[in-house]
């Protein structure tokens, strides 16, 4: 799987390394396997470094994304995503963020890993150093 993750501050926020070719598939499986995790509590805040992935998802595919976020009873325990992504798949991140901010849960696509880390209320070296741990 093109993804790795780890948990930080008990389970309240998830650091996600994407990496490689990223399929529609692989996105919804990772997305299955965080809602099954019952180690995330609820409401959790997931930063995505998407910096070192290149996606082949359609505009579509994002909505079938974004939906299992609000599929009635639904699993999902993530309160609310940040994206680091490079200016390549700026839309498709915003795409998403537009989907998703329409169901009630916060959004936002960040090109700095400071802001980002800001944003989670974590300091940026440990943020920084946890993505570096699960990059290797």
């Amino acid at each position: 799987m093109p993804c790795k993750f780890v948990q930080a501050m008990d389970g309240d926020v998830i650091l996600e390394l994407w990496t490689g070719s990223v399929t529609l598939d692989e996105m919804m499986a990772h997305k299955q396997r965080l809602f099954a995790d019952s180690s995330i509590k609820a409401s959790a805040s997931v930063l995505s470094d998407f910096t070192r992935a290149t996606f082949s998802v359609s505009p579509e595919d994002v909505k079938k994304l974004a939906e299992m976020d609000n599929e009635p009873g639904g699993k999902s325990t993530i309160g609310r995503y940040a994206f680091l992504v490079d200016y390549g798949v700026y839309d498709e991140a915003q795409l998403f963020a537009e989907q998703v901010n329409r169901h009630g849960k916060s959004v936002i696509v960040f090109n700095s890993l400071d802001l980002a880390a800001t944003w989670l209320g974590m300091d940026y070296a440990t943020v920084r150093e946890l993505l570096e741990s699960i990059g290797t």
